[in-house]
């Protein structure tokens, strides 16, 4: 998966659609795309610990621009498998995946807005892992 830039002169960031799957054990299939940090943008964050082990997991995400597999570490994936519905998507933001964690000056960017981001999400999940 290659990121698309993130294009707004406004604030904004990428949020992630994790699509509904009717079993746990079914891949990780995801949309992300831009959007503008607005009061009535309805998501919810993930906040979770990334642990130390590198990235051992794949998931499939796409844009407007592509798709493709992405790595996330372990902790992640079992976060995502977790909060997936069954009966509907579900829209959200997390740092590792929504972030291009590749590109210094956008995390910068991000990581100044991540007060805007947890305060105007709808709910802030907290993923202490699977135990």
């Amino acid at each position: 998966f290659s990121y698309t830039p993130l294009q707004s002169k406004d604030p904004s960031t990428r949020l992630l659609r994790l699509f509904r799957a009717s079993d746990f054990q079914d891949e990780v299939r995801c949309e992300i795309w831009e959007a503008k940090l607005q009061p009535d943008l309805e998501y919810e964050a993930l906040s979770y610990t990334w642990g130390t082990n590198p990235p051992s997991e794949t998931i499939f995400l796409r844009d407007a621009h592509g798709e493709g597999r992405f790595a996330v570490r372990d902790n992640l994936d079992d976060a995502l498998r977790h909060l997936r519905l069954a009966d509907h998507d579900r829209v959200i933001w997390t740092d590792a995946i929504c972030i291009n964690q590749e590109d210094e000056i956008e995390k910068g960017r991000q990581i100044a807005n991540m007060r805007t981001i947890y305060t105007q999400a709808k709910r802030v999940v907290v993923w202490l892992g699977k135990e």
